[in-house]
């Protein structure tokens, strides 16, 4: 994923407009502490997090960009959720979206802005990530949601979430 990123940034001569920073463990702290440090890291204007575990179109790095250009809040898109049962789901990630829910119109998720998709970085340190281990994306959707007022939505499937079947203690690294 991390060279898949890099790859898209040098092709489109984007080096100056988009930092790269990874924070690696071994599921030794939370992710809610991981996420905390990278947004302590972060240089830019927006940040987006994409886990290692998941994927993104070849063109994400460009089209969030442009997006960014925009100078919203937030960039909305649409997920594409593909589980290890060969099911593939649709999520919708949206300023639009009032509070997390399944099966609403034509998507199986909705969702608020949260990590996968960019939030301005000033913003997003303003909520901060709590130490969870599981849950921590939903607390965060729910505590930012309030300062967002303006999207960018791109039309399209920016994010490809891939679920692992693993119990469910060791995936999030509880002991």
């Amino acid at each position: 994923l991390y060279y898949h990123i890099k790859n898209q940034i040098n092709e489109f001569g984007l080096r100056k407009e988009v930092e790269l920073i990874s924070e690696c463990d071994n599921k030794e702290i939370s992710i809610g502490a991981k996420r905390q440090k990278l947004f302590e890291k972060a240089k830019g204007k927006y940040i987006v997090m994409i886990d290692d575990d998941d994927w993104v179109p070849y063109s994400f790095v460009q089209k969030v960009v442009e997006a960014c250009k925009q100078g919203n809040d937030c960039v909305g898109y649409m997920e594409e959720c593909n589980f290890a049962n060969f099911k593939k789901k649709k999520s919708l990630i949206s300023l639009r979206v009032k509070e997390w829910a399944d099966n609403v119109g034509m998507f199986d998720y909705v969702r608020t802005p949260f990590f996968k998709v960019p939030i301005k970085t000033d913003i997003c340190r303003q909520v901060g990530c709590k130490d969870m281990r599981f849950g921590e994306d939903h607390d965060f959707a729910i505590r930012i949601k309030p300062l967002l007022k303006t999207e960018t939505f791109i039309k399209e499937y920016m994010y490809i979430y891939r679920h692992k079947e693993e119990p469910h203690n060791a995936k999030y690294g509880i002991k």
